[in-house]
């Protein structure tokens, strides 16, 4: 029964999208306390089958059609995340727009909302993995205080002085369609085709947003959002699997029916 088992795969796809919708929730669910993380939302294409005719095998026209679904693709929504306020001088969030500029080992270079940089052995200001922030800071060691003021200058204190001095600026990189980065892990972002070329420039000037120093970027993840929308993925696999047994039902039934 051609007609039953092409039903059979229209229910399928719907359970195999809902199936890659459920693993997207999950993982911005699992992501809710990542500083900078920005959450994923999946889309969805309908997809036409040509049903054959059970005479001769050839396709019909549309009224001889039966649709599915597959997932389209995947899209980062880099939305502002909640700032939280911080004891440590050099945890850096952005407010607005921009993304801090990472050296990889590989000499390329990411981006990333994830400003929890911390001092390597050389005095330069890394990641949690220790990729260098690009333009590269480095802190005298007898520093005493340190302020990050909003345009990204770095100002410190050393040791016995009153006196304040500018040791960098830490600029920011923006993209015409973040949207379009592409995610590599770690909370880190490289360039494509469809997220433009990196424009790079001063926090606080021409569309750039501001520095917040002894802050945090919290994820932009909405617990209540990302469980309603698994309570709705979830009935629609269970309706999808309903289709499928119902589908199989008819099919052993018909083999009943044969003579």
């Amino acid at each position: 029964m051609p007609g039953s088992a092409a039903l059979m795969q229209v229910a399928a796809s719907g359970m195999l999208a809902e199936q890659f919708h459920m693993e997207l929730l999950s993982e911005n669910i699992a992501n809710i306390n990542t500083k900078g993380y920005k959450r994923t939302r999946v889309t969805f294409q309908e997809v036409l089958r040509a049903l054959p005719q059970p005479s001769t095998g050839t396709t019909q026209g549309e009224l001889g059609r039966l649709g599915g679904v597959i997932p389209a693709g995947t899209q980062r929504l880099f939305t502002q995340g909640a700032l939280q306020s911080s004891s440590n001088p050099w945890d850096l969030a952005i407010d607005g727009n921009g993304f801090f500029a990472i050296g990889l080992a590989d000499g390329s270079t990411a981006y990333t909302r994830d400003g929890s940089f911390q001092i390597d052995a050389e005095g330069q200001l890394v990641t949690a993995d220790g990729h260098l922030l690009q333009p590269p800071i480095v802190v005298p060691n007898d520093t005493e205080t340190v302020h990050v003021n909003p345009d990204g200058s770095v100002m410190i204190q050393r040791t016995g002085s009153a006196e304040t001095e500018q040791i960098g600026t830490i600029t920011l990189t923006r993209f015409a369609n973040p949207a379009g980065l592409e995610n590599i892990g770690h909370n880190l972002y490289q360039p494509t085709d469809s997220s433009g070329t990196p424009t790079d420039g001063q926090a606080g000037a021409d569309g750039f947003g501001e520095i917040v120093g002894q802050a945090r970027e919290e994820s932009n993840v909405d617990l209540s959002e990302e469980m309603t929308e698994m309570i709705v993925a979830q009935r629609a696999y269970s309706l999808a699997m309903r289709a499928v047994q119902t589908t199989d039902q008819m099919l052993a039934l018909a083999n009943e029916l044969r003579p």
